[in-house]
């Protein structure tokens, strides 16, 4: 019998990364929140990227779209 989790994670084509296994709170922390890790993290459930919340180029990111948003909000 093979091993079921052996292909629910991986990376697509070598780069896009993917995980389809069940979310816990805890890995979902690991994910969002690596502190000294870049500002792309896999996402907790599915295939591609998140932001790393203990970069401080996830907040200028952040920042920059609520700003974008407010702006075309108020002009349109």
């Amino acid at each position: 019998m093979t091993n079921r989790n052996d292909d629910v994670q991986g990376y697509l084509f070598g780069v896009l990364p993917y995980d389809f296994r069940r979310p816990t709170l805890a890995k979902a922390l690991s994910r969002v929140y690596r502190p000294g890790g870049s500002l792309w993290a896999p996402k907790v459930y599915g295939a591609g990227w998140t932001l790393n919340f203990a970069h401080r180029g996830a907040w200028v990111v952040v920042g920059a779209t609520a700003a974008l948003v407010l702006f075309a909000s108020l002009v349109g």
